[in-house]
């Protein structure tokens, strides 16, 4: 374990000491910043101020920190679905992994953006088939001692995009599709305090994605983001609640998190949320994004978020042994407000994931 965190630390202090002598060619400017910044695939994570580095659970965990897998068991599935009021651009997230205290979570995902086509007489008569843009990923995790747990992601992104200029005949235009590969880390620490009448859970995080400082491009390369994020969460379960006067389970979740683009000369965001759950079952949550920003010129950038969740114990339902739980989250907020690198006009975003855990 020393030996990971020392390896950890280093890759750590050594990208955050290339922020302070890189050059503007290597500063990160917005390329796929709609699947790396702008939005996350988890209702939960986006309702609760857009982090959950160190979450209570490993739903979409290779998103936001390759090392929450390990908190989930036997068979998972992920879903999402999240589109803006005038239709396109649409995203999907899709994910499947399986895991156990011997092998550790293995676990493959998708997150796809599909982009709004253009007007224009160019890009309708070159374009063959779908124009989206894609990070496909595998993960791995495991609990390396007691209680902490380190992950990996392989990632490949897919970058596919159309640029035209004028001519006195009209429009002409090409597309430019490009593929690569990142690499990102990430680590859990847990500690757990159980009485007789509550169980608390605290948690640390820490993230890197993209480690490895992947670029973009054909003639010209330009910087993938490089995302340092470091988060902290408390979990309490009141569940006998009648000794202290509540009449059914009761449980809170508090999480806040850091974030900073290493490779980007943007300020970094604080993250805070809450979570409320009543029975185990329904779920109200609430969150504060906050950051400092200069697009031009230097403004506070301060966001409420909020979502609702349920979680169906379907093994209850059915009065089966093994474990089957169905998880549904939405929210619904202004996510342009988040955008900092390009700027899209879409509209209101709405999100829904849902998730599956059966443990055999």
């Amino acid at each position: 374990m020393k030996k990971l965190c020392i390896l950890f630390l280093i890759i750590v202090s050594n990208l955050c000491y290339s922020q302070d002598i890189t050059i503007d060619d290597n500063l990160y400017k917005g390329i796929l910043d709609d699947l790396f910044i702008n939005h996350q695939p988890s209702a939960k994570g986006e309702s609760m101020g857009r982090g959950l580095v160190a979450n209570s659970d490993g739903h979409f965990g290779s998103y936001y920190n390759p090392a929450l897998t390990s908190l989930n068991k036997g068979f998972n599935a992920d879903y999402s679905y999240s589109q803006s009021e005038s239709g396109k651009p649409s995203i999907n997230y899709f994910g499947v992994s399986y895991g156990n205290d011997k092998i550790g979570n293995f676990g493959v995902s998708a997150y796809i953006f599909s982009k709004a086509r253009e007007d224009n007489l160019g890009f309708k008569a070159q374009l063959k088939g779908s124009y989206y843009d894609a990070v496909y990923t595998v993960n791995y995790s495991r609990e390396i001692v007691k209680d902490f747990y380190a992950g990996i992601n392989l990632g490949i992104f897919h970058y596919y995009n159309y640029y035209h200029w004028s001519t006195a005949n009209g429009y002409q235009g090409n597309f430019f599709i490009a593929d690569g590969v990142t690499l990102d880390l990430g680590v859990l620490k847990k500690f757990e305090i159980e009485s007789e009448d509550n169980k608390q859970i605290f948690e640390a995080g820490a993230s890197i994605s993209n480690f490895t400082n992947s670029k973009v491009g054909d003639t010209y390369l330009t910087p993938l983001p490089v995302t340092l994020r470091l988060g902290a969460s408390h979990q309490l379960k009141i569940e006998k609640g009648e000794r202290q006067a509540v009449p059914y389970p009761l449980g809170f979740f508090t999480h806040i998190q850091f974030d900073k683009v290493i490779n980007s000369d943007y300020f970094g965001t604080f993250r805070f949320g809450e979570e409320m759950s009543l029975w185990d079952i329904l779920f109200v949550r609430g969150g504060y994004f906050y950051s400092k920003i200069h697009d031009g010129f230097e403004r506070d950038e301060s966001v409420i978020t909020f979502g609702l969740g349920l979680n169906i114990p379907i093994n209850k339902l059915l009065l089966t042994k093994n474990t089957m739980e169905l998880k549904v989250d939405y929210m619904k907020n202004d996510l342009n407000e988040y955008s900092r690198y390009t700027y899209n006009d879409y509209g209101k975003y709405a999100i829904l994931s849902v998730s599956l855990n059966y443990i055999p």
